[in-house]
């Protein structure tokens, strides 16, 4: 049960409790339901079902798994398109200035309005999503995705293309808004950093992926091609979400009385199905709501993990993944495609991490409970965290010094995993640990990490090249990884050490979230 202290539950109960009747339900054939007190849910090792699922078949949690997997596939696909929207034309750099007849430095402002727009649109969305559901912002966004990439695809000019990248993250945004709100919806407390870490893995490694693939697209098709292929992507997941992706939102305190408890399989697929894209919350839109996530960032749980994600993007992320046409173009002398494939640096770096972040983050978690009397404190997510953020800073020192001196290729492709290993576990975990804390609020809470650190990545173009073509590769990136080990890991050591504490010393928000 939830205590007045945000985020700390009590996740285990014992086996032998005397007094308990168990019985298993139907709804949770992998559920026992046990009475005394009142009625509480565990799975069958002891662990307490949070938030506690209601008898109704459209609750969200009681849904099969297959259904709930299908959720996730689509919220990972979304975020997936977020990535190749932001990072995909990057090999193609070269090709753009010379259309456009601009320089390099004012190419890379097309990703920096696009990241921009990811950060302003979940203001948008997030209260949008709380009132009108998932699903409708989900289409609607990716609807605004698809045709500003059209419009990107056909700009003529360099002025037109900004307007439509602008408009392009914007749409894309809605992803990042609802993304977290949906898994929250649909998965129990003790699943979510699994599936929660599957989300921001995929959405986390699309900005490498997608250099990868349109890498090859731009040095055979041409950078328009690039865009083209976002089109196809876009078009592809419109059609699987309008077909696959029910609505996730759920106000449970209104389940009980306003549910037929005895309908057919038949009517309740029909009463699921006519909610689809139904207003879900009555309580009406007001011009504060879209202040809700900013109001988040008052709370140390989730604005000092905003403040961390803000070093995070600029120098692990976009301060060496912009950086990949300056080093591998400039310094090694490779083409878009060969570019685009130093990205698998990135691309293990992230699987790796987020292997730490989910399984071996849950299995570290289940035994702190065990030691812990079975109550779990959202901090506990925090530690696993530590090997990543030791080695967060080693390796962007280390890539530019391997840049720098023009090692082997694997040197600087080495550094770029062993960062981003550490980066994944800064952004999966710190995450996990905002809608821990306050599970209600899980889309103004995503919303306000996401609003920090994208608009903080918005200003890396303008301040980055300069840096390291001033200051060497060498000089700048150590200078970048001394700012990280302060400023992006010495927030998460600070809440693992008075998190708890400083969530104690303020009050639930209340009268805006979910009732979950």
């Amino acid at each position: 049960m939830e205590t007045k202290t945000s985020g700390t539950v009590h996740l285990h109960r014992n086996e032998d409790g005397s007094g308990e009747k168990t019985t298993v339900l139907a709804e949770h054939n992998e559920v026992v339901h046990r009475t005394n007190t009142g009625d509480i849910y565990v799975t069958r090792n002891g662990i307490e079902l949070v938030p506690t699922p209601s008898t109704d078949p459209n609750d969200p949690l009681n849904w099969p798994l297959y259904w709930k997997l299908l959720v996730l596939l689509n919220v990972c696909c979304s975020g997936l398109m977020v990535a190749f929207c932001a990072a995909g034309i990057i090999p193609g750099f070269g090709q753009i200035a010379e259309a456009y007849d601009v320089s390099i430095n004012k190419v890379s402002y097309l990703v920096s309005v696009n990241v921009l727009w990811l950060a302003l649109g979940p203001i948008v969305w997030a209260p949008l999503c709380d009132t009108y559901g998932r699903r409708p912002i989900y289409l609607t966004a990716m609807v605004i995705t698809l045709v500003a990439s059209i419009a990107c695809a056909v700009a003529k000019s360099y002025g037109v293309q900004v307007f439509t990248r602008m408009l392009q993250g914007f749409g894309a945004s809605g992803a990042i808004a609802v993304g977290a709100g949906s898994i929250a919806d649909v998965f129990f407390l003790h699943e979510r950093g699994l599936y929660n870490g599957i989300w921001i893995a995929t959405s986390q490694s699309g900005p490498f992926v997608s250099p990868m693939i349109l890498g090859v697209v731009i040095e055979n098709l041409g950078w328009r091609w690039s865009l083209w292929v976002m089109v196809i992507f876009a078009g592809a997941f419109l059609v699987l979400m309008f077909c696959f992706l029910p609505e996730t939102l759920y106000v449970r305190h209104l389940d009980a009385d306003a549910i037929e408890q005895n309908a057919t399989p038949k009517e309740r697929k029909r009463l699921f199905a006519q909610t689809s894209f139904a207003r879900i919350s009555p309580k009406p839109i007001s011009f504060l709501e879209f202040f809700r996530p900013l109001y988040m960032l008052k709370y140390p749980s989730v604005g000092l993990i905003a403040f961390s994600w803000c070093v995070g993007v600029a120098l692990p992320d976009i301060g060496i993944s912009n950086i990949v046409p300056l080093a591998f173009g400039g310094v090694y002398g490779w083409g878009p495609s060969a570019q685009g494939l130093s990205n698998a640096g990135f691309l293990v770096g992230c699987a790796i991490g987020e292997l730490f972040a989910g399984k071996v983050s849950d299995l570290y978690i289940r035994w702190r409970l065990k030691r812990n009397g079975g109550v779990f404190i959202p901090e506990m997510r925090l530690h696993p965290m530590i090997p990543g953020l030791i080695l967060m800073p080693f390796g962007l020192a280390g890539f530019g010094i391997c840049v720098e001196h023009k090692t082997h290729w694997m040197g600087p492709v080495s550094m770029m995993a062993i960062t981003i290993f550490g980066y994944q576990q800064l952004v999966s975990l710190g995450m996990a640990y905002g809608i821990d804390c306050y599970k209600p609020q899980a889309p103004y809470v995503a919303a306000a990490m996401v609003f920090c650190r994208q608009l903080f990545g918005f200003t890396v173009n303008y301040w980055l090249l300069p840096w390291v073509e001033n200051s060497g590769f060498q000089n700048s990136y150590i200078a970048q990884a001394c700012v990280l080990a302060f400023a992006a890991c010495g927030p998460v050591v600070a809440l693992m050490v008075w998190g708890q504490k400083w969530r104690e010393a303020r009050p639930v928000p209340k009268g805006f979230g979910t009732s979950q």
